[in-house]
C-alpha cells in the first residue's frame, strides 16, 4: 500500500526519472536522485524540491513507518575549497532535509534519522557520468516496525 501510494505521487509529479520506489528487508525505499534536491557540492536545498519534500512530509505523517534519510555521494572529490568532504556533504545533505522536514512540516523528529555514508553505498560502479549521477542521492526508507515496542509512535497508539 505504502509503495503504491509512493508511486502514485511520482508520477502525479512527473518524477518517474528522478525519484524510484523499492520494496527494501523490512520497508519502502523512495530513492531521490541528488539533482533534484541539492545543486552539485551543496547542502542547501534547491527550491524545486520542495514540492517533492512535501508530499513525504505528508506521507510520513499518514503511516507509522520509522523513517531513515540516507545521504550518498559518488566517489568524486567534494569541491575543492569547500572544506567538505564526501562525508559531510552526505550527512550535510540529510540533515537539511531533516531540518525542512522538521521545521517547515512539522514533522515529528522522533520518527526520523539521518545517515550519511558518501561513496560507500553505491548503486552502481563509479565508472561513468551516468552511474556517477544514480550514486549521488538521498533515499527515505519507510521502516516497518515488527510489533510496538520496536516503534514507540505504535506502542503510544497500542496502550491508549
Amino acid at each position: 500500500a505504502l509503495r503504491t501510494e509512493v508511486e502514485t505521487i511520482v508520477q502525479r509529479l512527473d518524477l518517474e526519472n528522478l525519484v524510484e520506489v523499492d520494496e527494501a528487508e523490512g520497508g519502502v525505499v523512495v530513492r531521490v536522485v541528488g539533482q533534484l534536491l541539492f545543486d552539485a557540492g551543496s547542502i542547501e536545498l534547491r527550491p524545486e524540491s520542495f514540492v517533492l519534500l512535501n508530499e513525504i512530509a505528508r506521507l510520513i505523517a499518514a503511516v507509522p513507518e520509522l523513517v531513515s534519510i540516507e545521504g550518498h555521494t559518488d566517489e568524486t572529490p567534494a569541491a575543492t575549497g569547500s572544506g567538505m568532504s564526501n562525508w559531510h556533504l552526505s550527512t550535510g545533505r540529510t540533515i537539511s532535509v531533516l531540518d525542512y522536514l522538521t521545521r517547515v512540516k512539522n514533522v515529528d523528529p522522533k520518527r526520523l534519522n539521518v545517515s550519511g555514508y558518501a561513496a560507500m553505498r553505491p548503486l552502481l560502479p563509479n565508472d561513468s557520468d551516468a552511474n556517477r549521477e544514480r550514486n549521488r542521492r538521498v533515499e527515505f526508507v519507510f521502516r516497518r516496525a515488527k510489533t510496538p515496542k520496536q516503534n514507540p509512535e505504535l506502542q503510544r497508539t497500542a496502550s491508549r
